[in-house]
């Protein structure tokens, strides 16, 4: 085994040096961090101003598109009906009309 200096030892006091003025820059970083989060607002409450106009624009926004659907489906919905009932009428005339 070697025999160990005073140049090694002043080496390893040294780095220990160096850890201990890193550790203490960490600190102090760490320290303005914590800082400067706790002066930071905190987060909105819940829910955002924002929820409710976009809920109720988008609530618009389904109302027209079931108004437009509506607006076509009524008429065709009524139109089937009506060919459904003169089908009827039309078999009902057809069968008494071919009895005599």
């Amino acid at each position: 085994m070697s025999e160990v200096t005073k140049a090694d030892i002043a080496e390893v006091h040294k780095r220990i040096d160096q850890v201990n003025t890193t550790m203490t820059e960490v600190k102090v970083e760490m320290a303005e961090i914590k800082t400067t989060l706790k002066m930071q607002p905190g987060p909105p409450k819940q829910p955002c101003s924002f929820h409710n106009d976009l809920k109720n624009d988008f609530d618009t926004h389904i109302g027209d598109h079931k108004e437009t659907a509506s607006l076509w489906q009524k008429p065709l919905v009524r139109n089937v009906i009506d060919l459904v009932k003169m089908a009827i009428v039309g078999g009902v005339a057809w069968f008494f009309g071919s009895r005599h």
